[in-house]
């Protein structure tokens, strides 16, 4: 698994109480409040798309159930598509068996899928296994404001299973121990008021020399970080290797711009497996700089 944060400027704060979650079933069955979320079907388009707007003028805010539908995102305008599941849909005409979709299983610009939808703040936010909403990168939460994807901050380290709103904060609910690179354990709370706020950017953080830290902690199980600055924009690999020298895993391999960034490897492996117990080395390769650095996986 892959994940990488640009710490420039981005701060989360978040909640581990699982109480949480018996206070908002307690508040929900003093005041009579439905606990089940409204239909995504009420704010969709005919083509399919999510009718922000409508989901905006309804006043509503709140979990919407996925139920029957499938997402993914068109990839020309990038807008989220919600479309009736096989179990929903039904052969309108006889001649839909004709129709053959081999040449175009899916649709790109997801990584994964949509397991949750809520509204929050105007704006339509999905959780689920993807790690890229449109062309952004977006661990497994991001948000939609009607014309654009956007991460909420580094996102979490495994599945996002539940959104809902409580008390007019967003909360998130899944498998993951790690939201914002701060553990957390399956729950957690975003505090900022916009997920798509401009964050304030203070140049005097920003590095004057290439640099790649000791990953942290070393020896390490499961989760080891590693982190490395940029003093210009560079494309950059990340990448393990075994002691054959043999490529283990990428973790990171894109166009990244000048700042401090952190990226996290779990012991997955090409092809989703796991790294046995042993010694293992990570590289940094840019255009102007290369290092390498050795970290030790116990099990």
């Amino acid at each position: 698994m892959k994940r990488i944060l640009k710490s420039i400027g981005i701060t989360a704060s978040l909640l581990l109480a699982t109480g949480l979650l018996a206070i908002g079933v307690t508040s929900a069955i003093a005041n009579d409040v439905p606990t089940a979320g409204r239909s995504i079907e009420e704010f969709i388009n005919p083509d399919g798309s999510f009718d922000l707007e409508a989901a905006r003028l309804s006043g509503y805010q709140g979990s919407l159930d996925l139920e029957g539908y499938e997402s993914a995102i068109d990839p020309v305008t990038g807008r989220p598509l919600f479309q009736p599941s096989a179990a929903k849909a039904t052969a309108d005409h006889p001649d839909d068996i004709y129709w053959d979709n081999s040449i175009s299983p899916s649709l790109p610009g997801v990584g994964g899928t949509v397991y949750a939808a809520t509204v929050f703040n105007g704006q339509l936010i999905v959780g689920g296994s993807f790690q890229v909403a449109g062309d952004v990168l977006a661990y497994r939460i991001a948000s939609w404001d009607g014309s654009s994807w956007s991460p909420l901050g580094s996102g979490m380290n495994y599945y996002v299973n539940a959104l809902t709103v409580y008390d007019d904060t967003l909360i998130a609910g899944g498998e993951f121990t790690i939201a914002g690179n701060k553990v957390s354990a399956y729950l957690a709370r975003w505090t900022k008021s916009d997920p798509t706020d401009v964050v304030e950017f203070d140049p005097d953080n920003l590095p004057t020399h290439y640099n790649m830290s000791q990953s942290y902690p070393n020896p390490f199980n499961p989760i080891t970080t590693i982190e490395f600055n940029l003093p210009k924009r560079s494309h950059v690999t990340v990448t393990i290797y075994n002691l054959l020298g043999q490529q283990v895993q990428s973790l990171v391999d894109q166009e990244l711009s000048v700042g401090n960034y952190k990226v996290t490897w779990d012991g997955s492996t090409f092809g989703g497996g796991h790294a046995s117990t042993g010694v293992y080395f990570y590289r940094i390769v840019t255009e102007d700089f290369t290092e390498t650095k050795k970290m030790v996986l116990l099990k």
